[in-house]
């Protein structure tokens, strides 16, 4: 016995399998438009054409949560356009996977239930990484993404944790934290370390400020005897951090898509433990950047300024800026920064998540 309600591009069922029991399902559908070309087919297909491909993702699940439903429609479906955007109006055998493999039907039907599976499960990120982004990039980390983010930037890798999320108490993430900070068992003796293998963590987002607990929480991390660095954009105030935590602050320059979003009150609450960041794709950031440490007295104020050349988007969005280029500007103009590169993009792939 099987129910179907269809409202929209939105469907859910209830069905009773013959053995075993009720079942719901929800399904949602999208569309995009893409060229391909099949590799090694003899017919015209070998040739360069254009679909408009029809998507549907179903989850399927024994119980509902506490207002009737299995899983939200609004969350899957900026999933799904998620994954379409990198897809949508691109010619499919220039974008990964399939300037590799075949963009068959068959291999695009994996595609998005690899991608859309990996995204439905990435929040809240918490795990065991290398630090890539600051003066502690290669350090083993303890990683916390908090969902949300208020600004859109042009080259944003991580829009994926712009939604979704697992609600969690400040209590059980100081649990996970403790879990990925347990001290591994010593090859020698069999014994547990004396110490933490792991004692600096990383508060990141979307916006972490955004979340009013990330204060009590950065708290309680440093009571407990952790190093607490927290990742901002500068568009949130600072002031109110506690002062033991290592602040990371971004300043948007102009092909940011989000420039004049800094609070420059917030360099008042800085000062030489904390790091200032500038990610950088072109002429016109670097001179933004440049002009701003200078006026600002930057080098004097924190630990240190870091520039980052952005990262080509490995799904062609957007253009990577090469680190040599702004290594040599940085050179010829004295400036006292430091040149940062996105160390774990190099370690792995750069869509890599939860690195």
């Amino acid at each position: 016995m099987r129910f179907h309600f269809q409202g929209g591009s939105r469907g859910g069922q209830f069905f009773l399998p013959a053995k075993g029991k009720p079942m719901f399902q929800v399904s949602v559908d999208e569309s995009f438009s893409a060229g391909h070309a099949l590799r090694g087919y003899k017919g015209k297909c070998e040739n360069p054409h254009g679909h408009n491909y029809k998507v549907q993702v179903t989850l399927e699940g024994l119980q509902l949560d506490a207002i009737g439903l299995l899983y939200d429609f609004a969350h899957l479906k900026r999933v799904m356009r998620d994954v379409i955007s990198g897809m949508d109006h691109k010619f499919l055998n220039d974008q990964a996977p399939f300037d590799v493999i075949n963009p068959s039907a068959e291999n695009l039907a994996k595609y998005f239930y690899d991608e859309t599976t990996r995204q439905l499960n990435a929040m809240p990120e918490g795990a065991r990484i290398i630090q890539g982004e600051s003066t502690r990039a290669g350090l083993p980390c303890i990683f916390v993404r908090l969902t949300g983010c208020n600004l859109r930037c042009t080259w944003c890798d991580t829009a994926y944790a712009f939604h979704g999320g697992t609600k969690m108490s400040v209590e059980e993430i100081l649990a996970r934290v403790e879990e990925f900070s347990a001290a591994v068992a010593d090859g020698a003796s069999g014994k547990m370390g004396a110490t933490r293998a792991i004692s600096l963590v990383e508060l990141t987002g979307g916006e972490p400020l955004l979340q009013p607990d990330v204060i009590p929480l950065a708290q309680r991390l440093l009571d407990s005897g952790y190093t607490v660095l927290i990742e901002t954009s500068g568009e949130r105030t600072i002031s109110n951090l506690p002062r033991g935590v290592i602040k990371i602050v971004d300043v948007k320059c102009p092909d940011s898509g989000e420039p004049d979003t800094f609070r420059v009150e917030n360099l008042d609450a800085l000062d030489r433990k904390d790091e200032i960041k500038f990610v950088v794709s072109g002429r016109r950031d670097y001179e933004f950047a440049r002009d701003f440490t200078l006026q600002h007295g930057l080098a004097q104020r924190v630990h240190q300024v870091v520039f980052s050349p952005v990262h080509a988007d490995p799904k062609g969005s957007w253009p990577g800026m090469k680190a040599q280029e702004l290594a040599e500007w940085i050179l010829a103009d004295g400036l006292p920064v430091r040149l940062g590169v996105q160390l774990h993009k190099f370690i792995w792939h750069p869509a890599t998540r939860g690195v």
